[in-house]
């Protein structure tokens, strides 16, 4: 018996084994990382591209976008600009593979963090939500929920975040 063929055959089928199990554990990886993709890391990749987006009320919008959070979109539409909740998103058409991790400032700037800054500055908005439209301004804002001054009534509701789809706002001229 050569000793040394024994050796190498054992070392041959080692090798082999490590790579089967290399290319397993690549695998599993490359899913596991695939898993831990947001749609936000989707949408950021196609900052300044058009996509289609379909809201659960099943109003579609087509828009540029603009600007990506951990938890919301702005696009730019021809005639309105949308801050859409991912919350309120069914789908998104025309969006590539490809994602792009939101850099520290992206991802602390929350859907909560706008709609208290809109408060703010008083913003004349549209309210879409699941149960309805409203126009008005955005007067306060809590963890769940934002007083709304309805334009045409001048009366005050108050809104459910969770039933928002999206407020639209007329777009400022770009260049």
């Amino acid at each position: 018996m050569d000793i040394d063929a024994v050796f190498l055959d054992l070392e041959s089928q080692f090798e082999a084994q490590l790579r089967v199990e290399g290319d397993a554990l690549k695998a599993e990886l490359l899913e596991a990382e695939k898993a831990s993709i947001s749609l936000c890391e989707r949408l950021a990749s196609v900052r300044g591209g058009i996509v289609e987006l379909f809201l659960l009320d099943g109003t579609v919008i087509s828009v540029t976008v603009a600007r990506v959070g951990p938890d919301w979109l702005l696009g730019h539409g021809e005639e309105r600009d949308y801050l859409v909740p991912v919350s309120g998103l069914a789908a998104v058409s025309r969006l590539g593979r490809a994602h792009r991790p939101l850099n520290q400032i992206e991802s602390r700037v929350t859907l909560n963090s706008i709609i208290r800054e809109m408060v703010r500055r008083r913003a004349k908005v549209r309210w879409i939500s699941r149960r309805g439209d409203w126009l008005g301004e955005m007067v306060a804002a809590g963890d769940d929920w934002v007083d709304f001054l309805v334009d045409q009534q001048r009366s005050l509701l108050t809104l459910q975040k969770s039933a928002l789809l999206a407020v639209s706002l007329p777009a400022r001229r770009r260049q």
